[in-house]
């Protein structure tokens, strides 16, 4: 009776790396962080990035736009995220996922986007070219 051999085919991993986690902007701003989805395989698998509030998606917090650049991608891939708010934004801690969905796999990643009024400008000295000048005459 002859063997039968069966080659085991490699388990393949992925990664998800995001950098920044965290932004911190003022109604109407925006931030970016990286987004790097590895793999163990030369063989890439079709990924796409989506944000949510549940690992099942449904997008970002209400108010919250969120864009990939690229969205869809073959692991190994690098893209950017952009998130923003409108002026009317209220201010708060809003922490949202990064998902990574393909064949048979799912990665998760914490972001938090923290809006926050800026800070009002108040009467004082002048910062002129870096420095403080109390007092000075301008031309």
């Amino acid at each position: 009776m002859p063997w039968l051999f069966r080659r085991r085919k490699k388990l393949q991993t992925f990664t998800l790396d995001l950098n920044p986690v965290m932004g911190t902007i003022a109604p109407g701003g925006s931030a970016s962080a990286s987004i790097t989805v590895g793999s163990s395989s030369r063989e890439g698998a079709a990924v796409t990035l989506q944000a949510g509030t549940t690992a099942e998606g449904g997008g970002p917090p209400a108010g919250i736009n969120v864009s990939f650049n690229p969205q869809l991608g073959v692991a190994p891939f690098s893209s950017v995220m952009n998130v923003s708010t409108s002026l009317e934004f209220a201010p708060g801690v809003y922490p949202f996922l990064v998902i990574a969905t393909g064949k048979d796999m799912k990665l998760m990643a914490t972001y938090t986007l923290i809006v926050r009024l800026e800070k009002t400008a108040t009467k004082g000295p002048e910062a002129v070219g870096g420095e403080e000048r109390i007092g000075e005459e301008t031309e």
